[in-house]
């Protein structure tokens, strides 16, 4: 999974994100990551380290499980897989298309994912 981080000088940076830790509070991350696809990673100028989940935003195309949806008519999407199609940086806001048959598009804030 891809996380973006933007940086005290307002640079967005790429990192794989490892795991998250403490109930999602947490995320552990390797980077930064090229900017191009095609360049060479460089092993020896990344870092492994621990980051608040609430500044690291998932690339569109990441793989996401909702989770603490407590509306009525959204909680039947707890537990459930999708992938991240859109985001909004304002809203904090994804779009999310699942992997189960029959489920709709939805749309959720990013603490849910």
């Amino acid at each position: 999974r891809l996380v973006d981080l933007i940086t005290a000088q307002g640079e967005v940076l790429c990192y794989l994100a490892l795991r998250y830790e403490n109930d999602g509070e947490n995320i552990v991350v390797v980077g930064p990551l090229p900017t191009c696809p095609d360049d060479e990673r460089k092993l020896d100028e990344e870092k492994t380290m621990t980051i608040n989940s609430k500044d690291a935003t998932p690339q569109i195309g990441t793989p996401v499980t909702y989770h603490g949806l407590r509306l009525n008519s959204m909680t039947h999407l707890n537990g459930k897989i999708g992938e991240i199609r859109d985001y909004s940086e304002d809203y904090r806001i994804c779009l999310i298309h699942f992997e189960e048959e029959g489920l709709e598009p939805a749309e959720v804030k990013l603490e849910n994912i």
